[in-house]
């Protein structure tokens, strides 16, 4: 397999694991890394009174690093449901992958559109934006250093995010301060 080949399936491993609602999974993946989520200014969220909106300012998540605070992002922003799955179908295309063989190291960007569905939301994007990862090969396997996302577009997320991102963050913040 080649490293790029490599590359793109962990990248596409994440989506996997999180349309699953495998949170531990997808967490795993960003063992030896940082994770963070870019939100512009505007951005709904969940649960945000709709006048609110339009005044609130970039922000995140914070940066998780590791198996546990990942995780941790995972189960507590996500909604799932009686099946324990999030219902979401997360896409990611466009990938431009730029190894640097010599120093076991690569890039890649992407963007990924979340669909998602129940009986009661019919289906349709509910999120989109753009992925930047960092790689770095240790004992010939390729692994996830970073992971920053740029959350461009918001839709409907009611159905999604059991918690709003920003919300999160600052709570994640006070805890590790």
């Amino acid at each position: 397999m080649t490293d790029e080949q490599a590359i793109a399936n962990l990248i596409y491993a994440v989506a996997e694991c999180r349309d699953r609602g495998d949170w531990l999974g997808a967490a795993e993946l960003f063992a030896d890394a940082t994770f963070e989520t870019h939100y512009p200014a505007g951005y709904p969220g969940v649960g945000v009174p709709a006048d609110e909106v339009a005044d609130r300012q970039p922000g995140g998540h914070g940066v998780q690093r590791g198996i546990a605070e990942t995780a941790e992002l995972f189960r507590t922003t996500s909604r799932v449901y009686e099946d324990e799955l999030p219902h979401t179908q997360y896409v990611t295309t466009n990938l431009i992958i730029e190894v640097d063989a010599p120093n076991d190291r690569a890039t890649a960007r992407s963007y990924y559109v979340v669909y998602q569905s129940r009986p009661d939301f019919a289906l349709q994007a509910i999120c989109a934006g753009r992925y930047h990862d960092g790689f770095q090969r240790v004992d010939g396997t390729w692994r996830f250093t970073s992971r920053a996302i740029y959350a461009d577009h918001s839709g409907d997320l009611s159905h999604h995010l059991a918690m709003d991102p920003l919300a999160y963050g600052a709570e994640f913040d006070r805890r590790r301060s």
